[in-house]
């Protein structure tokens, strides 16, 4: 019991006296230049160029190693080779082909809010509003069943 304390005040003291924001000094550098750093969110290499252009890389590479020679020499002169391989085009062709999937994600994003709200106005329905033209209340436990499953299906949908 006394660790559990001790675990909490520790916490609180870590809690208390972080930064709130974390500021990166190549961060001050690039703004002082007159840039912008933009942050990509993490776990999404899908929303990141570079990821596609690593991924042709590490193929060169495995294409030209036909001998199976893994010496450090070796795969830096492979590596070397690869990364002159990777054309202006091919950067563009990746950069294009994330803007897709970011506007996809974004048109998916409007889809599903749209669904939700719908979902929540249909579950927060009572009596007293079946008044209101904006909202719609479920004649009964059947008919609630089959939107929450029409609606399931569209979050299922829009997830894959």
């Amino acid at each position: 019991m006394r660790y559990e304390n001790e675990e909490a005040e520790l916490y609180s003291l870590i809690d208390r006296n972080r930064p709130k924001e974390i500021i990166y000094k190549i961060d001050s550098i690039i703004k002082e230049n007159g840039h912008y750093v933009l942050r990509l969110p993490p776990y999404h290499c899908d929303l990141n160029a570079i990821e596609y252009v690593w991924s042709s890389v590490k193929r060169l590479i495995k294409e030209r190693n036909i001998t199976g020679d893994l010496s450090l020499e070796n795969l830096q002169n492979l590596l070397c080779d690869a990364l002159g391989g990777v054309s202006s085009k091919e950067w563009e062709a990746h950069c294009r082909h994330v803007e897709k999937l970011e506007n996809s994600y974004w048109e998916k994003d409007g889809i599903l809010e749209e669904v939700v709200d719908e979902l929540v106005v249909q579950i927060g329905s009572t009596e007293s509003d079946s008044d209101s033209e904006e909202t719609e209340s479920c004649d009964s436990d059947s008919e609630f069943l089959r939107n929450y499953t029409t609606v399931t299906r569209s979050l299922l949908v829009l997830s894959f």
